[in-house]
């Protein structure tokens, strides 16, 4: 226990910066905003004037950092007090009805749906070292969600019934893909290993563990075409209640721009895909876009003619030391841009194999993914509210 105590303050050590002042004239360090957990959660918590709480902790930014003063609050004081207050008043308050619903707002405005650039894309995993392996930290794609099947769902047997994958793009909603949208009944967030709820990992005398898997159910699905007509495609869906983000759950970021949906050289994607099913960890995996006739002859299927999809193909680089197997469909292939923020470029949706069996992985034949352009952008967008 002494041991721990002394490598623990050794830690701390290290990550505190400078004495500061909080905006509530309290007395702190000046820490990167990645080590600060209480400003962390005020920014994915909505509560009043949050945001500009975090604006005025701001100190002495650095080139790929962004450094806050980090007291024990994480808004106002004055507004911790009145929340409550404020709240009750609300609650007592008869609104007026309007005699005509307002018209919904414009998409332009929409776009605050989408979770803030100022905490999108961003892990704590990209402020250490990470190996260039197939290993996965315990906070590593905290964006990555699993999605839960219901249990008549193309009467599928139960062991397949969870293994379908997602992005978590606010604290809402969650994008998949058309096949993966159909009969989803509840979603996993914060999740590392799939039989485990809690997980843990020991490095010498630190112990390290994740939050309790966080599962929240689905209240609506919203596709983009029929049900039948859409393999290749996107379906969004929306949780029952808005999700607070922590180091083991948070959004990741779309494109808003063409620069910011231009073809990488390598992608990066993630999933629970396996032949078996029991204790199967987060994985990361690396692949190379190549030309789409590669997965074209493979499809028996085809690749679809939806409006506005745009496929892609994509062969595994050498060094993957892990397979994409069956259950990483609509897994996200991402990318990082400056200041290790990450972007979700396409969604899986179809991992391709020599075998005919339903449990299948391999790391020879490419995999096909739907992109995530501006059009797709503007649609999910537009589908959106609060």
């Amino acid at each position: 226990m002494l041991v721990y105590g002394a490598l623990l303050i050794i830690l701390l050590t290290k990550t505190m910066g400078h004495p500061c002042v909080t905006p509530n004239n309290e007395p702190a360090y000046c820490v990167s905003l990645f080590t600060c957990p209480v400003l962390l959660t005020t920014l994915g918590s909505l509560q009043p004037f949050a945001l500009d709480f975090v604006k005025k902790s701001l100190c002495d930014p650095v080139p790929e950092d962004v450094s806050v003063c980090c007291g024990s609050l994480g808004n106002f004081a004055e507004t911790y007090r009145n929340t409550t207050t404020r709240t009750k008043e609300i609650q007592n308050t008869t609104p007026s009805i309007p005699s005509t619903p307002p018209p919904p707002p414009p998409v332009s405005t929409k776009k605050n749906f989408l979770a803030s650039r100022k905490f999108c894309g961003y892990q704590h995993t990209d402020d250490r070292f990470v190996s260039d392996n197939n290993s996965t930290a315990l906070d590593e794609f905290p964006w990555l969600v699993h999605i839960v099947f219901l249990d008549d769902a193309d009467e599928e047997p139960e062991q397949y019934l969870d293994r379908c994958n997602g992005v978590l793009i606010s604290n809402r909603y969650v994008l998949t893909t058309e096949y993966c949208g159909t009969f989803a009944k509840s979603v996993k967030l914060g999740q590392y290993y799939t039989n485990a709820t809690v997980t843990c990992t020991e490095n010498a005398d630190l112990k390290d563990c994740t939050e309790p898997v966080l599962e929240v159910s689905v209240e609506e699905e919203i596709h983009r075409v029929n049900k039948t007509d859409g393999w290749h495609d996107f379906a969004l869906l929306r949780l029952a209640t808005k999700i607070n983000f922590s180091d083991f759950v948070r959004p990741i970021c779309l494109p808003l721009n063409e620069s910011e949906i231009m073809e990488r050289q390598e992608l990066v994607f993630s999933g629970w895909g396996a032949t078996e099913q029991g204790g199967v960890r987060k994985k990361r995996l690396i692949y190379k876009p190549t030309n789409v006739s590669e997965c074209e002859k493979l499809d028996d299927k085809g690749l679809g003619n939806v409006t506005e999809i745009t496929p892609i193909c994509l062969l595994p680089r050498d060094k993957n030391g892990d397979l994409a197997c069956a259950g990483d469909e609509s897994g996200p292939l991402l990318y990082s841009r400056k200041r290790s923020q990450w972007f979700a470029d396409a969604l899986i949706t179809r991992v391709y194999s020599k075998l005919t069996d339903i449990n299948f992985c391999s790391n020879e034949l490419p995999i096909t993914g739907i992109k995530i352009t501006m059009d797709i952008v503007e649609w999910i967008i537009s589908n959106m509210r609060p």
